[in-house]
């Protein structure tokens, strides 16, 4: 009977270790949940990427299909430790989190980067940047704009100007124009916080 016990609870574990994806080559935005456009997925790289060259502070979005019974704030917190999400020795990444069957999200942010992005500042980008999109099922400006909005408040702290364009993104591609750029495009271009239903 113990043996039983304990053969289930490390199937548990295992299962729960092997629940997190590994990071896409695009690193800044991994839609597992599939919500975003191309195009929208090209222009959240793009700023992510910036902000690292010229920062070298990492926020990185990830849309999963379901959290699967697991806490969000667990989940956020092993994703961001698993994938290393900003550099190690100033813990400089924020984590944008969404669960699509939940329809829950959760910004985590490292103790590096939490005097210049703290509580309140990812409560007021979640409701003025992201909610009044996500309610409408508009993931594409949703996202784009609090990823924007979270890239432009770590640009501020470390005294940068970001160049490429953070306007709203309309994400107007239907999926098969998405399937089909995706196909064809040859180049790379492509802590703590308040949790929130969107």
């Amino acid at each position: 009977m113990v043996i039983v016990a304990l053969l289930l609870a490390l199937n548990i574990h295992a299962f729960a270790e092997n629940n997190y994806p590994s990071p896409k080559q695009e690193f800044f935005v991994n839609d597992f949940a599939d919500v975003l456009s191309y195009e929208t997925e090209v222009k959240i790289y793009r700023l992510g990427k910036e902000l690292e060259d010229k920062t070298g502070a990492q926020v990185v979005l990830v849309t999963i299909d379901s959290l699967n019974g697991q806490d969000i704030n667990e989940y956020a917190n092993k994703l961001f430790e698993k994938w290393g999400i900003g550099q190690k020795d100033v813990d400089n990444g924020i984590l944008m989190l969404y669960a699509n069957a939940e329809r829950l999200l959760r910004i985590e942010v490292g103790y590096g980067l939490e005097g210049a992005v703290p509580d309140i500042k990812t409560a007021e980008i979640r409701e003025n940047y992201i909610r009044p999109y996500t309610k409408n099922d508009d993931f594409d400006s949703g996202f784009y704009n609090g990823y924007a909005a979270i890239v432009n408040e770590v640009a501020k702290e470390y005294n940068v100007e970001i160049t490429t364009d953070t306007s709203p993104s309309p994400g107007d591609l239907n999926k098969e124009q998405r399937n089909t750029q995706e196909s064809n495009s040859q180049d790379g271009d492509l802590g703590y916080s308040l949790l929130g239903l969107i």
